[in-house]
């Protein structure tokens, strides 16, 4: 009996003090420091900038979901909140003519309409080529959203507000699913609701950012790969930036390297083991957050995004809580009468780190926007009447962004960053546009800025190179004959080292007609250009009419 009360009592023990012990790393107490929240100005323009963006690029793909191509005024008035707009929808909208062109329903005169301009049609499509370049990237950051969640689903009501930010198509929900059906599938939920699911595991997903972060550490010996980052097995560190001032406390120091001690638990595994009240499970869920953010192609979203998944990711009821008890890793915004979490790291000097290619192409998106705005109050009357006679020119698609130069007397005329005219009527690059018109006077040839319709107010720069007469005249003769005179006109070299000259709306267009007048110009060479890229090639030449 003696014996057996022995081995009772030690078997007890032993599983207590095991006990004990799991429980004691569990809930190992580190002294929080209280933090005052710091406003960000740089993170706050950021994200002030995207509102509105985010806003157009919502309106275009609504105006493409309308089997009649437009949207009324009437269907705007209740989609401000929807969009996250500090204005009314209508007041919004009537500031980018570059991208919605109003006018009247053709039944209601008096209710205004707005559709597509034929540049955004242009944007939209270069946007379709993005999504289908970068499938394997789009598929990979849906999956790891799934892998994070409990039951590896995630009803979609909850995934079309994350559309923007982890930069899924529009109808990602009908052909992306239709295209991949070994990854992704339509389930009912327990609710009800459709849900997307994960069919299979992939396990090449399995890695968090934080892990690919410390791969070159880890791979640096053989016996340690990403199976040691599993289960709380190393203790992996965030990057930290703190707000000035913050990081050299040293309390903060104290507090963070405690928490920086703590094992990493990967959010791809499951966590539901773990002490919800326990420090470990605060960074699981720090590690959580940190992960998802990175998915986002902006390391930011909304705050109530994040809550609408509280359940799926298994989250604790006041996890918000995070975002201020970490800033040097979250940083948590008040613009726009909303609150956004962004990701620290993902910033540098106002700039993503590593910019994703769909980033860049709303960069073009919001360049037109931008112009537009600029030059919104200006119409059709400051450019000047049409005359009989007219230089036309014709447009087409380039294939490539090397051109050749032409024969002598040909320049190269580069039309900027792209077409911003308000009220235009017609269409660039397909339909022929009038672009001068040349009339004879008593003292020679009169030289007029035609004003139909789409030329009415190109507000674009305009850069002029001429590299076959390389010697004619170079910088400072330009600047000594042709001295701006209108609105911002300006003289300068581009990348080659070529004499350009370059400026905006009237201003250029002036100097570019004194230029022709004087070296008798046979021929120009058009380009237009959004943020960099080649969108259309255009030719014109000087007419005479025959009459």
């Amino acid at each position: 009996m003696n014996l057996l009360e022995k081995s009772l009592f030690s078997t007890l023990k032993s599983i207590v003090t095991q006990n004990l012990y799991h429980n004691l790393q569990q809930h190992r107490s580190i002294v929080k420091v209280r933090l005052k929240w710091v406003k960000n100005r740089g993170l706050d323009h950021i994200i002030d900038v995207q509102t509105d963006l985010k806003a157009a690029c919502l309106l275009k793909d609504a105006i493409l979901r309308s089997p009649v191509g437009y949207l009324t005024a009437k269907s705007l008035d209740d989609s401000q909140k929807l969009l996250g707009l500090t204005v009314p929808t209508l007041r919004f909208i009537r500031r980018y003519p570059t991208l919605f062109e109003e006018f009247p329903h053709p039944k209601y005169s008096s209710l205004p309409c707005f559709k597509l301009t034929h540049i955004a049609k242009i944007l939209h499509d270069q946007e379709l080529k993005v999504f289908e370049d970068n499938q394997t990237d789009l598929v990979e950051r849906l999956s790891k959203v799934l892998m994070m969640t409990t039951n590896r689903m995630v009803a979609l009501q909850s995934l079309h507000p994350l559309k923007w930010d982890l930069g899924l198509p529009d109808d990602f929900d009908k052909k992306l699913i239709k295209k991949f059906p070994d990854d992704f599938r339509i389930v009912k939920g327990t609710n009800g609701l459709p849900c997307l699911k994960l069919v299979q595991w992939p396990e090449k997903y399995g890695v968090s950012e934080l892990q690919k972060m410390n791969d070159d550490s880890s791979s640096s010996t053989p016996a340690v790969g990403y199976r040691e980052f599993k289960r709380g097995k190393a203790a992996l560190e965030f990057p930290m930036s703190f707000p000035r001032g913050y990081g050299a406390q040293k309390k903060v120091k104290a507090w963070m390297d405690e928490f920086q001690k703590l094992p990493y638990i990967s959010p791809y595994e499951d966590s539901r083991g773990i002490d919800p009240d326990s420090d470990l499970m605060e960074k699981r869920v720090v590690g959580v957050l940190h992960e998802f953010l990175s998915l986002t192609l902006y390391k930011k979203t909304k705050r109530n995004y994040l809550r609408n998944l509280r359940e799926e990711l298994y989250l604790p009821h006041r996890f918000t809580r995070i975002f201020t008890r970490y800033p040097g890793i979250f940083y948590l915004s008040l613009k726009c009468k909303t609150t956004t979490v962004a990701l620290r790291e993902g910033y540098r000097r106002g700039r993503l780190v590593n910019p994703h290619p769909l980033t860049r192409h709303r960069d073009k998106f919001h360049h037109v926007m931008r112009t537009g705005l600029i030059y919104r109050s200006k119409g059709v009357d400051i450019l000047p009447q049409l005359d009989n006679r007219q230089v036309v020119m014709k447009t087409s698609i380039p294939q490539h962004r090397e051109f050749q130069a032409l024969e002598e007397k040909t320049f190269y005329v580069t039309l900027g960053t792209l077409l911003s005219g308000l009220g235009c009527k017609d269409t660039f690059p397909e339909q022929e546009v009038e672009l001068l018109t040349i009339s004879d006077t008593p003292s020679g040839k009169n030289y007029k800025i035609s004003t139909p319709c789409t030329l009415c107010v190109w507000n674009l720069d305009l850069f002029l190179t001429y590299p076959a007469f390389p010697t004619v005249m170079d910088i400072n003769q330009i600047r000594e004959s042709f001295p701006s005179h209108v609105g911002s006109c300006r003289y300068r070299t581009d990348r080659f080292g070529k004499p350009v000259v370059a400026g905006d709306t009237l201003a250029t267009r002036m100097t570019l007609i004194k230029l022709q007048q004087r070296f008798g110009i046979a021929k120009m060479r058009g380009m237009a250009y959004i943020a960099g890229d080649v969108v259309c090639e255009g030719e014109f030449s000087m007419a005479t009419d025959s009459e």
